[in-house]
């Protein structure tokens, strides 16, 4: 693919949220699935040029995304709270629903840290609570307010 064939491609791309000054990026790809959602990025998020924010996602103000993190709200949603800070490398998803048929989105609260390399699928993080580096939050886990779950 030629430069300028990439260039014209991304001028395409629309703006997925008025973002505040000081962000990292006005504009990042997004796809449609079959609910056709897409990105809501609140105000003075900072979303690191190499992430991919894909999807039914929302971001709250004021929160992180770090490099090469991957948030896929392709058949659920995932709801990131305020002040919230996702370091590199970690992947969000979600499941559609468990076996009794319940849905299984990401939340995670406000003031939240999430450490490198984490993986969180399908699962809660309340507020203030902090996951460590290389931690897995697997389906219908729920890590309570202010708890800790360790690395590795």
């Amino acid at each position: 693919m030629g430069v300028g064939l990439v260039a014209r491609r991304l001028a395409s791309v629309p703006p997925v949220a008025t973002m505040a000054r000081g962000t990292h990026r006005r504009y990042f790809a997004t796809f449609s699935y079959e609910n056709g959602a897409v990105p809501r990025v609140g105000p003075n998020v900072f979303l690191a040029p190499t992430s991919a924010v894909v999807g039914n996602v929302t971001i709250g103000k004021n929160s992180s995304i770090w490099y090469n993190c991957v948030l896929r709200g392709d058949v659920n949603e995932i709801r990131i709270g305020e002040e919230t800070n996702i370091q590199d490398g970690t992947v969000i998803h979600v499941a559609k629903n468990n076996a009794k048929g319940v849905a299984l989105p990401t939340v995670i609260g406000d003031r939240v840290t999430v450490g490198h390399m984490a993986l969180l699928h399908a699962c809660t993080l309340e507020d203030l609570s902090f996951v460590g580096m290389a931690a897995t939050v697997m389906d219908g886990a729920v890590v309570k307010k202010g708890a800790m779950i360790a690395a590795g």
